[in-house]
Parts: structure tokens; C-alpha cells; sequence
């Protein structure tokens, strides 16, 4: 049986309704096995664009108010440099040492400065450079703590290597009245 292009005419013309249903049917199954096959892919790049999305709007987020921030951690910077020493002021340094001692009432038995540091080329990479020192104060035990106090709550940073202290057998002198000689050897942060 042949099917001429009369006969497929005069089909559609009996069954108008069923025809435009198969039509519209296999037009939407098609569609659907494109869309279907592209699915992986089209939800890769919506990820893509999801995790772009939070990172620009976490940036946005973390953005606001940068200007005042800036402005706080520049005026925290110099605060924090003002406390600094410079290394090729030794002069100026050793007076912070002397300015201790007389504010805590004790007697300095020695100040050297010391190398501290490292290596030469490692400092010179560094933003700051410690300055080295061997100090050694003597007085009452409470006067050395209070210098050991004023050193720890003081202007100027620093890090300390070693310490000793001796008691001195002065007569019947004791607790916090006995003499006393204590020996740091520390680093005191500074700018190049």
C-alpha cells in the first residue's frame, strides 16, 4: 500500500486535532532530549556563575569602610613605630636604659651593647632589626623587680635572651629588702 501526498492531506483533514498533538508532542520531546543533553553542562556554568557571585558580593561586604580602615592601621602603624629605636642612634638608646634606672631607684653596673641580629644580608630584608644589649643593675630586690617591671611595661619593645639574678649575702638583709643584682641580656625592636 502506497501512501500518496493526497492521502497524507486527506488524513489531516480527518484528524486535524490529533495530527497538531503529535506535532506538538514530538516538538517537546525533542526539545526535551536537546535541553536534557546540555543539563550537565548548563548547571556547571550555573555554578560557576553562583561562586562568582558570592566571592564579588564577599568582596563587596568586606570592602565597606576599607578607606577608614586603612586610616586606623596607618595611625596604628605609627603609633607603634614611635615606640621604635633607631639602630645607629646608640647614644639615644642607652639613655631609655638610664632613664629606667633612675625611675626605679636602682644602680647600673653595666650596659654593652651586644650584635643581635643574624646575618647581615637577612637583616637588611627585614622591616625592623633588633638592637642587642647586656645590662646589669644591682639595688634592693624590690627596686630590681620594679626595673624588670618598668622594662616589661615600657616604650620600647623588646626580647629577651637571658637573665640571672643574684642575691648579695649584705648582713642580715632579707625578702625584699636584700640586695640584689640581676643581668638581662635582651633585644630592644628597632628600625634600621
Amino acid at each position: 500500500m502506497k501512501f500518496s501526498l493526497n492521502d497524507l492531506l486527506e488524513f489531516v483533514r480527518r484528524y486535524p486535532i490529533g495530527v497538531v498533538c503529535a506535532l506538538v508532542g514530538a516538538i517537546m520531546l525533542g526539545g526535551f532530549f536537546i535541553r536534557n543533553s546540555r543539563v550537565d553542562e548548563l548547571s556547571e556554568q550555573v555554578k560557576q556563575v553562583e561562586d562568582q557571585g558570592r566571592i564579588i558580593l564577599n568582596d563587596i561586604r568586606n570592602a565597606t569602610g576599607l578607606a577608614e580602615h586603612y586610616a586606623t592601621l596607618r595611625a596604628a602603624t605609627k603609633d607603634l613605630e614611635s615606640r621604635l629605636l633607631q639602630v645607629n642612634e646608640r647614644a639615644r638608646n642607652q639613655q631609655y636604659f638610664y632613664r629606667l634606672e633612675s625611675d626605679a631607684g636602682v644602680k647600673e653596673v653595666s650596659l654593652q651593647a651586644t650584635s643581635a641580629g643574624g646575618d647581615s644580608k637577612a637583616a637588611g630584608r627585614r622591616s625592623y632589626s633588633p638592637i642587642g644589649y647586656t645590662v646589669t643593675v644591682e639595688g634592693e630586690y624590690r627596686r630590681v623587680l620594679n626595673f624588670i617591671g618598668r622594662l616589661e611595661t615600657g616604650q620600647c619593645f623588646y626580647r629577651l635572651d637571658s637573665a640571672s639574678i643574684f642575691r648579695r649575702g649584705d648582713g642580715g638583709a632579707t625578702g625584699l629588702a636584700a640586695p640584689a643584682t640581676v643581668t638581662l641580656n635582651l633585644e630592644l625592636l628597632g628600625l634600621p
